[in-house]
């Protein structure tokens, strides 16, 4: 649409080629400082406030420096802390307005962390208050509004904003999986290349079943379902004597290398688990040549949704995912995907996919009908945020 965008974020991945090509788009890399998340008490709780107290500074001086000028801001919360206290105070001194983007709530992911205690608390006063600087807000679903509306007492426009598979994310014909499929294996893992292609790098007919998950290894990811199923499973398709199940799992995190002792105590043999980094032109196609997406995702509010179910929706996956509060804005059961509670439950779906393998196919034309991100944004964002200056200088 001809803006120009000043993108203010870490500088952790490769900027896409389609916008790191366009005149009109400028990356301003925030720093990151110390972690201490390693650091073991006390000594976190005491570095935790400096390190706080420098993203503050740092964040202001980007956005006075580089920002002055612009009309309008749309920030993703969380983080929360310090973000919307920065935004609040810039907001002070120049005039601009702002969107938050509401993914989650920073209080309900502290929560997991800390339970209730007294930064739990403080963490909930702080987002409530500061929320109410923000001129308008976006959701990414129905049960999030009724949350701020009811809960935060936002009386600022809200509009409900899914989230859609970006362009990159697209089903691939017989030829390009196959093709991506191989040339995966063959740099990830050469030893499983014999379970999926015969000598002359055709597909078996009889191979594995390829499960797809993506993550960045927190502790909203349920990975002791995994690792129950995992074990389940192992012996499953060793009684009903199937094929073998293949696990990809896709991301880094601070969670990956305790996951993978637990893997290689259970001494796998029908079941493989493999991990892997991929570049952000490699992932779309990777996961577009797998046979089913699992997503393992416990929202810490029950109120937002998982981003990496979109990505396998976009790429024609179905997906089984474990179940939450808002899930069923997305996934909607046996008709692009299924829904499980437990790892018992999600055990039974995928020796049902090992048996009925024509209900993936049947379940992917639902993954498939999702609209894509340009057309979800054109149609239903681009339209409230332009309105946004209009709606706040009314009020």
């Amino acid at each position: 649409h001809s803006y120009s965008v000043d993108f203010v974020a870490f500088n952790e991945s490769d900027v896409p080629q389609y916008l790191s090509g366009n005149p009109n788009f400028r990356l301003i890399p925030v720093k990151k400082f110390l972690s201490v998340t390693n650091i073991t008490f006390p000594f976190n709780y005491i570095l935790m406030p400096f390190k706080l107290i420098l993203q503050f500074l740092h964040l202001l001086f980007l956005l006075f420096h580089f920002t002055n000028g612009t009309s309008l801001i749309l920030v993703q919360n969380p983080p929360s802390i310090p973000v919307l206290l920065v935004l609040a105070l810039f907001k002070c001194f120049v005039r601009t307005f702002l969107i938050i983007d509401w993914h989650n709530t920073g209080t309900s992911i502290l929560k997991l962390k800390f339970g209730n205690n007294v930064i739990v608390k403080l963490s909930d006063i702080y987002e409530r208050t500061l929320s109410k600087f923000a001129d308008a807000h976006l959701t990414v679903t129905k049960a999030m509004k009724k949350f701020l509306e009811s809960e935060y007492g936002i009386k600022n426009p809200i509009i409900v904003a899914y989230d859609r598979p970006p362009n990159l994310f697209k089903a691939l014909n017989e030829n390009e999986r196959n093709e991506t499929l191989f040339n995966f294996l063959s740099k990830h893992n050469n030893e499983l290349l014999s379970l999926f292609f015969n000598e002359d790098k055709y597909l078996l007919h009889e191979r594995p079943l390829l499960i797809i998950t993506s993550t960045s290894w927190t502790i909203d990811e349920r990975f002791d379902i995994l690792s129950k199923s995992l074990e389940l499973l192992e012996r499953r398709i060793d009684d009903l004597n199937s094929n073998p199940v293949v696990f990809l799992i896709t991301g880094k995190g601070p969670l990956k290398s305790y996951f993978l002792n637990q893997v290689n105590a259970l001494h796998l043999k029908r079941v493989h688990v493999l991990t892997a980094w991929l570049s952000f032109d490699e992932y779309p196609k990777v996961m577009a040549s797998c046979d089913l997406g699992l997503s393992l995702h416990e929202s810490s509010s029950g109120k937002d949704l998982p981003m990496k179910v979109l990505d396998m929706f976009g790429s024609g996956l179905p997906t089984c995912a474990l179940n939450f509060e808002a899930l069923n804005e997305l996934v909607k059961h046996d008709v692009n995907g299924l829904v499980f509670h437990t790892a018992e439950e999600f055990v039974d779906q995928v020796c049902h996919f090992l048996d009925t393998p024509a209900d993936l196919k049947r379940l992917a034309k639902g993954a498939k009908s999702i609209s894509d991100w340009k057309t979800n944004w054109d149609e239903n964002v681009f339209s409230f945020i332009q309105n946004v200056p209009k709606i706040a200088n009314y009020q």
